[in-house]
């Protein structure tokens, strides 16, 4: 699925993509959700965590990841740096160390969290779309929104959305196959973010983001 940031991006490490600030924009949801917690709420709050944003990704276009020489490790920590550093700029002062800092730290890892899974699940959709054989999202959100019912209700849902029978046992196969969807695509989103993206690094990174 084409998603922003994904045009003409090679597959290369982060450090030395040929557009920093376009690969940037995979990324903005959890750097907008990050810098809005830093402000603070309220619309004056959120028009501040706007203007740092686009501070940083100006950094970006013209810097790109300066600073960040390969290999450049987790591409999750120079972002959040560079968060911190570009919302210094504008006067917003660090977190203290202490329980300030854990709970910004807390924050960032779940706000990168859910923006790769919601990568995941948008090219899961669009996967399904195209090959219809492979309802990997329906199963998936039926089970994330209905965790508690029967297979044989699960399937009846499955079956509702697809306009067509399944059994509880399909559907159950459809699941375990599904899940498995689920984690290879993760595993690709996090490799898109470690150099070196070793297998042993993905594995770990992806079992803190699952």
């Amino acid at each position: 699925m084409s998603m922003p940031g994904d045009e003409g991006m090679p597959a290369v490490a982060w450090t030395s993509v040929r557009n920093p600030a376009g690969f940037a924009l995979r990324y903005v949801p959890a750097l907008r959700a990050y810098l809005r917690y830093r402000c603070g709420a309220g619309n004056e709050a959120a028009a501040q965590a706007d203007s740092i944003l686009r501070t940083l990704l100006v950094h970006l276009i013209k810097k790109g990841y300066q600073g960040a020489a390969s290999p450049g490790g987790r591409l999750r920590d120079f972002m959040r740096r560079l968060a911190d550093r570009s919302a210094e700029a504008k006067g917003l002062p660090a977190p203290p160390p202490g329980e300030a800092e854990t709970a910004a730290a807390l924050r960032w890892l779940s706000s990168w969290r859910a923006c790769l899974h919601d990568r995941v699940w948008h090219t899961l959709e669009h996967l399904e779309h195209t090959q219809p054989d492979r309802p990997y999202f329906s199963v998936l959100r039926i089970q994330q929104q209905y965790p508690e019912e029967q297979p044989n209700m699960q399937a009846l849902r499955l079956a509702d959305a697809l306009h067509q029978p399944v059994k509880p046992e399909s559907y159950q196969q459809l699941l375990a196959v599904a899940e498995r969807a689920f984690r290879r695509e993760l595993e690709a989103q996090v490799a898109a973010t470690l150099d070196p993206a070793s297998p042993a690094a993905i594995q770990s990174e992806t079992e803190e983001l699952s």
